[in-house]
């Protein structure tokens, strides 16, 4: 076509494609110098909003427009900002994470050891916050390696959570996996410092070997998401242990065996510090070795019923198996070959049958028989009336 504008399909919005898959090579409209010059106003409207740049009209071969081409400066103007706005929310959020931290400044455990293997756990826990806080989480390990692939679990009674004041604070207690998580709230922590005191007592924090006794606890816990300035512990034993008391303390993540901490045996009680803070998930655990005869060892019966809370699992096919034998006794057993089986029935079909009359024995004995057939054949009816005591039919089996 002479003098006109082709417009070819590349690019093109999902309205035009429809026409456009006629063919590579068809256009999708053309503009003559007949058109450019009764409305050319309107052909520079179309060209310049919808194909982002001007018409040209050729007064020979007609030129084809990519319409690729003619968006692309609104494309790259419509990507750079987006990717201005993405910086600007990133620098945002940026800002105030930067200035909101907290850490634990110092963590101080006092232990007391009964002599029956107990132990009473008192936790100062010093906390500084920069920023608005509502609370930490306190997780406790409550679980652990024991022999023959079984696990040793701590029974853990929570008795107090206060502040430095001595108000209690409020806490959510909850077991998650091997751990007791206390999710405690804390009011007012914002850009301060705050003390938090946890008393709790643990039943079997002791645990009894053949030919010695051990009381192994991990002060901190290794799960705290931010970093320990300072750690300390201090235990106490009761008075004949001594003299007889061999420490040693660990620290940095769980199961390492760095040891950069003090311990200091004084009599009964042993002091332990930390010699360098300690970082994210890293904490301090502490071993006291105790001879026997020092604490009390707890009973048979008493060291079961720890195993099985500890390890449920290994009892679940014994309970499943003494529920069976109960539920078999009462509801699965066969009757008794030899004893006979009745059957109770309605009432109202009873008092039918107490209204029949027999003539003789003979005639009473066919009557009961079919009655009895009808109704059941585990049913038995005994006929009672004769001719001297002038009685009628009555169930033998219970009402």
């Amino acid at each position: 076509m002479i003098g006109a504008i082709v417009i070819r399909p590349q690019g093109l919005k999902p309205a035009f494609r429809r026409n456009a898959l006629r063919g590579a090579e068809a256009p999708l409209f053309h503009v003559t110098p007949r058109h450019i010059a009764s409305r050319p106003f309107a052909i520079h409207h179309f060209a310049t909003r919808h194909l982002g740049a001007r018409p040209f009209a050729a007064r020979g071969e007609a030129k084809p427009i990519s319409l690729a081409s003619l968006g692309t400066t609104r494309t790259f103007g419509r990507v750079t900002a987006a990717a201005l706005w993405i910086l600007a929310t990133m620098l945002a959020l940026a800002v105030p994470a930067a200035a909101k931290s907290w850490r634990i400044s110092n963590f101080q455990d006092t232990i007391t050891v009964n002599p029956d293997g107990s132990a009473l756990v008192n936790e100062t826990i010093t906390l500084a916050f920069d920023g608005e806080w509502h609370g930490i989480h306190r997780i406790i390990p409550i679980e652990y390696p024991g022999p023959n692939g079984t696990n040793y679990q701590l029974f853990v009674k929570v008795i107090s959570i206060t502040d430095e004041n001595g108000g209690k604070l409020k806490y959510d207690s909850s077991r998650t996996g091997a751990y007791r998580d206390l999710k405690i709230y804390i009011p007012n922590a914002v850009d301060a410092t705050r003390i938090v005191e946890i008393a709790y007592r643990v039943r079997n924090g002791t645990r009894f070997f053949d030919g010695y006794d051990e009381f192994y606890w991990n002060v901190t816990g290794n799960d705290w998401p931010v970093p320990i300035d300072h750690a300390t512990a201090s235990v106490h034993f009761p008075k004949p242990a001594a003299g007889s008391l061999r420490a040693q303390a660990f620290t940095g993540l769980y199961g390492s065996i760095e040891r950069d901490a003090t311990a200091n045996v004084d009599g009964p009680n042993v002091e332990f510090e930390t010699n360098a803070p300690l970082t994210m998930r890293a904490g301090l655990t502490i071993d006291v070795y105790v001879p026997k005869g020092i604490l009390q060892e707890p009973g048979r019966m008493t060291r079961i019923l720890w195993f099985i809370g500890g390890n449920p699992a290994v009892f679940l096919p014994l309970v499943t198996f003494a529920v069976m034998a109960v539920l078999w006794w009462y509801k699965g057993r066969d009757p008794d070959p030899g004893m006979s089986m009745t059957a109770s029935i309605p009432e109202t079909l009873h008092r039918r049958l107490s209204i029949l009359r027999c003539g003789d024995s003979s005639r009473s004995r066919r009557r009961t028989k079919k009655c009895s057939s009808s109704i059941t054949r585990i049913t038995c009816f005994t006929c009672c009336r004769n001719a001297r005591t002038g009685t009628g039919l009555r169930r033998t089996s219970g009402s």
